[in-house]
């Protein structure tokens, strides 16, 4: 899939997140730990019933060069390709596919620590702190914590070398997500029963 080179603005740091935009889902945690970031954008790709709240908090605080909702997108790679860094601010989780996603784009995460998912994905296996968890494929923040959420963000627009890094790790890392890898582990793990 083709990156689209020209959708964001190369002068600013780009965001960008995948989801309905329901309660769950938490972009208004995204919104305001962005709001007073320089050189910061957030694209939201999705849609739902929370799009007028979105709107307004948006209009409310000026942020209408800064946040962006892109409505549904049925190609959110070509998106995904191009952005600098994934946030998911999720309160809950079954398992975010989204986040394997992202980083099948070679995108670095910032996400909550909710359960569950986060965390099994970005390899952190302490439990939950009330500070920043840092993992070679990206950050886990407390859910609900709009302060380390733009901590977060902000580490890896003052730390470029991390940014790099989790770049390479989050491409090495969604192949353990392969079909034909779990096969053979499911394969291995019956095998030694």
């Amino acid at each position: 899939i083709e990156r689209n080179k020209n959708f964001f603005n190369p002068n600013t740091f780009n965001l960008i997140t995948v989801g309905r935009l329901d309660k769950g889902k938490n972009h208004e945690l995204l919104i305001r730990a962005i709001q007073d970031l320089p050189n910061v954008c957030l694209y939201i790709l999705g849609e739902g019933s929370l799009r007028g709240r979105l709107t307004n908090i948006i209009k409310e605080n000026n942020l209408e060069n800064k946040v962006y909702l892109l409505g549904f997108d049925s190609n959110p790679y070509k998106y995904l390709k191009a952005a600098d860094l994934f946030v998911f601010g999720s309160n809950h989780e079954g398992f975010p596919n989204v986040l394997l996603e992202a980083m099948a784009c070679e995108l670095p995460i910032v996400s909550t620590n909710c359960e569950a998912g986060p965390s099994e994905i970005l390899m952190y296996s302490s439990k939950g702190r009330n500070d920043l968890m840092i993992t070679e494929l990206g950050i886990l923040v407390p859910v609900k914590n709009i302060d380390l959420m733009r901590k977060a963000i902000l580490h890896f627009i003052e730390n470029q070398g991390y940014l790099v890094k989790c770049r390479e790790q989050t491409f090495k890392r969604i192949k353990d997500f392969e079909p034909n890898f779990i096969i053979r582990k499911y394969i291995s793990t019956i095998t030694d029963i």
